[in-house]
């Protein structure tokens, strides 16, 4: 009998730590709140990017830079069905100086959990030279590598 307990608390154990955020789904509710970009360990950065997503389908990208002064710009995002690639766009002026509503940027979901965002650029639309750089750069994260954000 011991020894049946013993080994169901050392499965009970084994499953417990296995199961982690790593397994957690994609869930859409995870998606709301503010994430800040992580930086490679030992970078030195003079600033930093913050996406806060609402349960509306808004983002406030707010980007802090000790040269350049601080920005914050609204964009409205998507998920897939799947949750799996998420969309960006919102309002520029056009070469015709017209104000319209566009898509930005694609990104592939790599992780989403509770507390990590980890998304991947997949598409990013050069169309608009008349971004701010500020706003440029919150799109152009990393290019094609993974980008890691946490609550």
């Amino acid at each position: 009998m011991n020894k049946l307990l013993i080994t169901l608390l050392f499965i009970t154990c084994l499953f417990m730590t296995a199961c982690n955020d790593e397994d957690e789904p994609v869930v859409l509710d995870n998606i709301v709140g503010t994430w800040t970009k992580q930086y490679p360990e030992g970078l030195q950065t003079e600033g930093f990017i913050e996406w806060s997503f609402n349960t509306s389908g808004e983002l406030d990208i707010r980007v802090y830079d000790v040269m350049a002064g601080d920005s914050s710009t609204k964009y409205d995002y998507v998920l897939s069905e799947e949750n799996k690639s998420m969309t960006i766009s919102g309002y520029i002026t056009n070469s015709e100086d017209e104000l319209v509503h566009d898509k930005f940027a694609v990104y592939d979901v790599v992780k989403l959990t509770k507390k990590e965002l980890r998304i991947k650029q997949s598409w990013v639309n050069t169309d608009y030279d008349n971004l701010e750089p500020e706003n440029k750069n919150a799109f152009l994260l990393g290019g094609y590598k993974d980008v890691i954000f946490k609550k």
